[in-house]
């Protein structure tokens, strides 16, 4: 099993095509001939790479030979239903994961697509492919694809009618004027939500909330730096990471503010929702390295190893999107100074030292306290995000330094 922690913690920021020896960007890199999911910028790379890269590179060129000797046949739509078929649809399966596992641009872009193929040769989907692609989605900045490809899954069927048999019914179709990423995210917030599609547009919500902090960032260093008023759009578009913020250099300050303040609301609500349906998701979001090396073969609402799953298919997303970890543990943080005086208070009181909880440390209940209470403190975070000054100095300090001394 590959160290996933250590290649999940790679390079931040969006996939590029690398050198995968020395992390060199370039136009003129080419791939491996066999796998086709990794680059090198010269031959003596690859010859270095060789060690690290080679038995990733014979698994899926052995995953690759096995899906030549099969076919989907006709079976298309219902192809797991089929007997015949399934050895063709195992096959693709393991050749999809083992691309993924590359971590490349190319890999993962390649793993997508295949996983696409195979959900419209199975439209019921009894391999779990639509819990794993929309983080998949993300990563390559397929941003609508994504919000389309999850309100489909929670509203497609809403009076209970749709046949998943009938190929001629549509299939992961959403109209544009049906899907606005922006919008508000009720329907995906009923009773039985998936864990795996609250969290993707969690993570969409967060990435669209950075770039317009990044956008803010961008106008106040700009209007510093002395270039002509026409280039202000151009930059402000290039510093965006989805594709969905382009419009953001059209906004003005006021919009950006409201919309800064709709994604804020939008976000708390996800947040809420999916801490109600698994509890264990944000503990182990902000300290992954057990979940992300645990295998689990099945798994029940609200369990350990649904969040597991859930945290393997989404931390790339997370680590990849710059600047939204940071955000959310500084969010940790103020709301520790928020609630820290209360704990210590409750921790030295009485009734506290004769309950069953009586043992725990400060710290203890301020990590607890951080993570359950930090959606109420994210505008503080998001306010430090856009702030230029010393971080000493950030809005948030100064706020609780207020706090406690009364004024």
């Amino acid at each position: 099993m590959p160290d996933l922690v250590a290649m999940l913690k790679g390079v931040p920021g969006p996939l590029r095509h690398r050198c995968s020896q020395c992390d060199k960007t370039s136009s003129d890199l080419f791939r491996c001939s066999a796998c086709q999911g990794v680059r090198y910028c010269t031959p003596q790379h690859q010859t270095e790479h060789w060690s690290v890269h080679e038995s990733a590179c014979r698994r899926i060129k052995q995953a690759t030979k096995l899906l030549e000797f099969t076919t989907p046949g006709k079976s298309i739509g219902y192809a797991w239903g089929v007997m015949s078929t399934r050895d063709y649809m195992r096959a693709r399966l393991e050749l999809s994961r083992q691309l993924a596992n590359l971590n490349t641009l190319d890999g993962v872009m390649q793993s997508y697509q295949h996983r696409r193929e195979m959900l419209t040769l199975c439209r019921s989907d009894q391999l779990g492919l639509r819990i794993i692609l929309p983080a998949i989605m993300l990563r390559l900045d397929l941003d609508l694809e994504c919000y389309h490809f999850v309100k489909w899954w929670s509203t497609y069927d809403a009076v209970g009618q749709y046949d998943m048999g009938h190929n001629s019914w549509p299939c992961l179709h959403v109209t544009a004027h049906a899907a606005d990423a922006f919008e508000d995210p009720s329907f995906l917030l009923g009773t039985f939500p998936e864990l795996n599609h609250l969290v993707a547009v969690f993570l969409l919500k967060l990435k669209l909330l950075m770039d317009v902090v990044t956008t803010k960032v961008a106008r106040k260093v700009l209007a510093h730096c002395g270039l002509i008023r026409d280039l202000h759009q151009d930059i402000e578009s290039g510093v965006v990471r989805s594709p969905l913020s382009a419009q953001l250099c059209r906004k003005d300050a006021n919009a950006l503010h409201q919309m800064e303040t709709k994604l804020s609301g939008q976000i708390q609500r996800i947040a809420a929702k999916i801490a109600l349906t698994n509890s264990n998701f944000f503990v182990y979001l902000f300290n992954p390295d057990k979940a992300l090396t645990t295998t689990p073969e099945a798994y029940s609402s609200g369990s350990w190893d649904e969040m597991a799953l859930a945290i393997q298919f989404s931390y790339a997303t997370f680590w990849e999107t710059e600047g939204l970890l940071p955000l959310l543990n500084n969010a940790r943080a103020c709301a520790a100074r928020g609630f820290g005086s209360d704990i210590r208070d409750t921790m030295e009181s009485s009734a506290s030292k004769a309950s069953k909880d009586g043992h725990r440390t400060v710290n203890g209940s301020l990590k607890d306290a951080s993570i359950s209470r930090m959606w109420d403190y994210l505008t503080y975070a998001v306010t430090d995000a856009s702030f230029l000054g010393p971080w000493s100095k950030r809005p948030s300090k100064r706020y609780f330094r207020r706090a406690a001394s009364g004024v």
